[in-house]
C-alpha cells in the first residue's frame, strides 16, 4: 500500500495528536496517584516526573495540531 507525501504528513500528525492525548490522560492519572494521599510535597521527584511527561505529551498533542492545521491551511 502506497501514500501520498500529504496522506503521509496527515497520519504522522493524527498519530502525534493521538499519542499525545494519551500521555497527556495518563500522566494526569500519574500525578494525581502520586498525591492522592494529600502529601503531595513529599513526592517531589515522582511529582515531578509526572508533570515532565504531562507537559511533554501535551507539546506532542499541540506540535501534531499544530502541523494538521498548516496542512489543512495549505489545501485552501
Amino acid at each position: 500500500m502506497q501514500v501520498s507525501t500529504d496522506g503521509w504528513h496527515y497520519l504522522v500528525s493524527l498519530t502525534a495528536i493521538g499519542i499525545g492525548a494519551v500521555g497527556v490522560f495518563l500522566s494526569l492519572q500519574g500525578v494525581n496517584a502520586t498525591i492522592a494521599n494529600g502529601h503531595w510535597y513529599d513526592y517531589g521527584t515522582a511529582r515531578d516526573l509526572w508533570i515532565a511527561l504531562l507537559l511533554a505529551s501535551a507539546g506532542t498533542c499541540g506540535a501534531g495540531l499544530a502541523r494538521l492545521i498548516q496542512l489543512i491551511g495549505r489545501k485552501h
